[in-house]
């Protein structure tokens, strides 16, 4: 479980990393969700470019990202609780700078994992056929988004599982009563496999709570009478939704369709976490 100050270091990196990958396209400067947050990193890189030698903006953006994962390598309780992949975890209980550093990386990675999920499930295979809201997800997810969607799902499902296999490598696994990994090859593998299943489908939680966010904010402008507010949340609700958004159950000013989309979304994701929680549990024995 990341503590506040992981997320926001995480947060910091994913600015620069938005940057870095799209700081020639100009669509994001038009863009009405993304394009003040690249004005900002815009100003926050001009300052650090004297630091770089005048390298391009680019670039400093790279070297900002590397030197904030770098010093959160020092900062070990960051890491206090381990880091967490689907079922397994790992903990930082060696005082190695080097595998500090590739764990910091790895939580920016995981990190990531969301926006790859959510790529695959809403963003067409070019930015020039998206929405507003498709380019926010296409940019967050980049260079991922760049795949064509067919081919997205597998890449990421293979994706996580490197990165389970990597982090095998670079710290020992936390060890249960019964101790999880074993000194076979099959085992540790269907575990694993499982693990990445369980990580994916977290990005069903994350929809839960954003779209509990929106409605939340719908109703404040219902009462507040905040026409933007109200636009927003409609609008990223409405594109969360899918083809469900054009299903309404009104009862007054209300719409309830959105409640029953969330209400759907837990019960998906509670029926696939038990089921592979279930399948976890049957191979410990």
């Amino acid at each position: 479980m990341l503590n506040r100050w992981n997320i926001i270091f995480n947060v910091l990196v994913m600015l620069f990393w938005i940057y870095f990958w799209s700081s020639k396209d100009r669509k994001i400067f038009f863009n009405p969700y993304l394009s003040s947050i690249m004005g900002y990193t815009s100003k926050a890189l001009n300052y650090l470019r004297p630091l770089t030698g005048q390298l391009s903006m680019k670039y400093t953006a790279l070297i900002a990202m590397f030197l904030l994962l770098v010093l959160r390598a020092f900062l070990k309780p960051l890491f206090h609780g381990g880091v967490s992949i689907g079922f397994l975890e790992w903990n930082l209980s060696v005082n190695s700078i080097p595998i500090a550093v590739a764990f910091s990386f790895v939580v920016f990675i995981k990190f990531l994992i969301p926006f790859f999920a959510l790529a695959t499930l809403y963003v067409h295979d070019t930015e020039e056929k998206c929405t507003s809201e498709e380019t926010v997800f296409f940019i967050l997810a980049k260079p991922f988004s760049f795949l064509t969607r067919n081919t997205r799902p597998i890449v990421l499902f293979v994706f996580v599982f490197v990165l389970l296999v990597v982090m095998n490598f670079i710290s020992p696994l936390y060890e249960s009563a019964n101790g999880y990994m074993q000194n076979k090859v099959g085992f540790n593998v269907v575990l694993m496999l499982i693990s990445t299943l369980y990580e994916l489908i977290g990005v069903l939680s994350m929809l839960y709570n954003f779209c509990i966010v929106l409605i939340i904010f719908s109703w404040i402008s219902l009462f507040t009478g905040s026409p933007n507010l109200a636009a927003f949340s409609r609008s990223w609700l409405y594109f969360i939704m899918g083809p469900l958004k054009n299903v309404h159950l009104q009862i007054g000013p209300f719409d309830l369709t959105p409640l029953l989309f969330i209400f759907g979304l837990q019960i998906l994701h509670r029926l696939l976490a038990n089921l592979l929680l279930s399948s976890f549990m049957h191979m410990l024995g």
